[in-house]
């Protein structure tokens, strides 16, 4: 793949492995190609294969029109030759192929099948300092939470909104949802 792909994309036709480049690059190729780099990424890992991966998103990203339908032949010029590819292109764009499990959080212990609890049995996605926190679920986006003496809390800090109650009393967020839509807070939810 690397041999047909350039800082555009992977090619269209080759002759004997080496690319044809009177015949450019076709968009539902590089989505072929993003198919089986990203598979060949998530058992490898190589930094080449993520460099393709970039590659061949940023072609279907520029072949993309704004009514969002994409146009598929490019010349090797770099201009697209066309204002809207066929359904075979439109199809080949929106595939997405992976292999991923499924974990319905529904619940913020749930978490913990994610992000692995720490020695401490913490959960942690948050830019965080504590002392003596035990089992407790602490969430940020930046702001550093630093915690003491804290055992058995969520903490959640979205920027514009800070949660923080026991874990027993998670489902009680529900209830804060509609207080603050009754309130006319609708913006922090």
């Amino acid at each position: 793949m690397r041999r047909i792909t350039d800082d555009t994309g992977i090619f269209q036709h080759t002759k004997f492995g080496v690319p044809d480049r009177s015949k450019g690059y076709t968009t539902d190729d590089n989505a072929r190609a993003l198919i089986a780099a990203v598979l060949l990424y998530s058992s490898k890992k190589d930094p080449v294969t993520l460099a393709l991966i970039h590659t061949y998103i940023s072609f279907i990203h520029h072949a993309q029109n704004t009514d969002g339908n994409f146009r598929n032949f490019m010349d090797y010029n770099r201009t697209f030759v066309e204002d809207s590819g066929s359904e075979d292109c439109q199809g080949r764009t929106v595939v997405l192929s992976g292999q991923f499990g499924w974990n319905d959080i529904g619940s913020w212990d749930a978490l913990g099948a994610i992000f692995p609890p720490d020695k401490s049995g913490n959960i942690i996605k948050a830019n965080h300092m504590g002392l003596d926190t035990r089992n407790s679920i602490i969430y940020g986006n930046g702001r550093l939470i630093t915690t003491i003496g804290v055992d058995g809390f969520i903490i959640a800090d979205t920027g514009d909104a800070l949660l923080i109650c026991p874990k027993d009393k998670a489902q009680s967020v529900k209830d804060i949802v509609e207080l603050l839509k009754e309130n006319g807070m609708t913006e922090y939810i």
